[in-house]
């Protein structure tokens, strides 16, 4: 059973999250707008505590579907969870996370993943009953010399990575990945304040990022599409690090037909959230299992 949601306000959350996390986080109205009301999968699933018009208590799933064996599974990734340190005390990140998953009892949602850091682990384990799949693998590599001819770029590359992924999809019927659309793939690059680069060249598609840690600029690789070698996937991370002005690329999760290569980070070194959290919704007879995903990589979830 599918329930249409309305559009959610998104002012008290934002007010919430930056009392929270701080100005500097993804907290913005604006942001808030885009992840919760804007998905083309479908709009937030929330609950929420408020008292004398202010909200003190969030928890939030947006759906994301995944294509099991050529049926399209919709799933719950987490995205924030806030209790004001006013109303701490009072067991609301419980209440309010069991509260949704109640809500989706019966629905479309199978179940619910989530990156949860060391901290947060413990509690959405033993309060939220998610089971620890594994932490995400993270590797740091150094932007090769082999060198390949000029990709496509933009919304060309977008429309090859969506048929690319297309073409790897029918050659296995037993395939497991997240559907990546054109529409759901371009929603994600609108994501506001982020710049992405997309490219793509023959059976190999990508989309990056750059950012800056200590003065060092990374090429960070949310995905990679299509059908590779580790030679062949080498040359499109180089041109990405290349337009992106950098030497050094970091990369996170699995890929099993576009193999990656790095120096595979310390736990102490990972960014964070990388712990892949997952539980069920309501009764339900096959459950896909995220370990068995053909790809899990940063585009899959919203740390970048």
């Amino acid at each position: 059973m599918t329930i249409e949601q309305a559009k959610v306000p998104v002012a008290p959350t934002s007010a919430l999250l930056e009392e929270v996390f701080g100005a500097d986080a993804p907290v913005s109205e604006t942001y808030l707008e885009w992840l919760y009301n804007l998905n083309p999968a479908g709009r937030v699933r929330e609950r929420n505590y408020d008292e004398d018009g202010k909200r003190l208590g969030h928890y939030a799933l947006i759906p994301i579907n995944l294509l099991h064996a050529g049926e399209r599974v919709t799933l719950g990734l987490s995205v924030n969870t806030a209790v004001s340190e006013k109303a701490q005390g009072k067991g609301l990140f419980s209440k309010l996370a069991a509260g949704v998953f109640d809500d989706l009892s019966g629905t479309e949602f199978m179940g619910a993943f989530g990156l949860a850091n060391a901290n947060s682990t413990p509690g959405c384990i033993s309060r939220l009953s998610y089971k620890l799949i594994m932490p995400l693998p993270v590797n740091v590599g150094i932007r090769s010399i082999i060198k390949t001819s000029k990709p496509c770029t933009g919304d060309t590359a977008l429309k090859h990575i969506v048929e690319l992924e297309n073409q790897v999809r029918s050659e296995d019927p037993n395939d497991i990945a997240f559907d990546w659309s054109f529409d759901t793939l371009r929603w994600r690059l609108d994501r506001p304040g982020l710049d992405y680069l997309c490219l793509s060249k023959d059976s190999i598609g990508l989309i990056a990022r750059r950012i800056n840690r200590n003065g060092v600029g990374f090429a960070v690789i949310l995905g990679i599409f299509g059908r590779g070698t580790a030679i062949t996937v080498a040359r499109m991370i180089s041109a990405a690090c290349a337009q992106l002005g950098c030497y050094l690329y970091l990369y996170a999760g699995w890929n099993t037909t576009c193999p990656t290569s790095g120096i595979k980070l310390p736990e102490r070194l990972k960014p964070s959230p990388l712990n892949l959290l997952w539980r069920t919704i309501g009764d339900q007879p096959t459950v896909p299992d995220l370990g068995r995903t053909r790809r899990f990589e940063f585009i899959e979830f919203d740390a970048y």
